[in-house]
């Protein structure tokens, strides 16, 4: 009876130690988590300091603009050289700059009229310019579709026809509905490649009696 007692007061002695023995694991290990963290902040402020912030530049010291010291002569003779160059932006800011009570604004009033009338000129030879040059681009790209179909083993006529080249036709003996709904009507992705190319108008033939067109929106 007495060993017993002595085994069981024994044994919750030892409970006891346990227990505090896993007390003072905690906090051992709660202090070297907090050393550790320390430390790695020091080690980062040290190997990655915060960028120093740089000092504001000191204000440019504002010049006076010659610009707005021009009289309107000048502003006149500046214009008219500027036009001669073809910058016109630069000129109508020259002539804005005239008063309307001046003596020199019916010559920018002139000078305006005759700027419009070159912008106009340049919109309409650019305009042409575009235009030729995209008739030769969707040409271009009608004759490389054909061929990639001969490559294909279909013998495929692909031309590009009317104003500037912006229909599109496609020949084959064997093109048909299920063809055509395949190729182009169920593609949105087709018809937004052939609509970008600048085709307004494209045509599938079977070179007999099937015959179906779309236009291009």
């Amino acid at each position: 009876m007495f060993k017993a007692d002595e085994a069981e007061a024994a044994a919750a002695e030892l409970a006891k130690g346990r227990r505090r023995l896993g007390c003072f694991s905690v906090c051992l290990t709660l202090v070297a988590i907090v050393f550790v963290v320390n430390v790695f902040t020091d080690i980062k402020a040290r190997v990655f300091p915060p960028p120093t912030p740089r000092p504001a530049p000191p204000s440019p010291t504002p010049t006076p603009d010659p610009f707005t010291k021009m009289t309107s002569m000048e502003h006149l003779g500046e214009a008219k050289t500027r036009v001669q160059a073809w910058k016109y932006e630069s000129a109508k800011r020259h002539l804005a700059a005239i008063p309307a009570t001046a003596a020199e604004s019916r010559g920018a009033s002139r000078m305006r009229e005759d700027i419009e009338r070159a912008e106009k000129a340049d919109r309409v030879e650019t305009e042409k310019a575009a235009q030729v040059t995209g008739a030769k681009n969707r040409k271009a790209k009608a004759e490389e579709m054909e061929t990639l179909f001969l490559k294909q083993g279909i013998d495929m006529k692909v031309r590009a026809s009317g104003p500037f080249n912006t229909t599109l036709t496609f020949e084959w003996i064997l093109i048909g509905r299920p063809w055509v709904f395949k190729f182009y009507e169920d593609s949105p992705e087709m018809q937004k490649t052939f609509r970008d190319a600048g085709f307004k108008k494209i045509v599938f033939l079977d070179g007999h009696d099937f015959g179906v067109s779309y236009t291009s929106k």
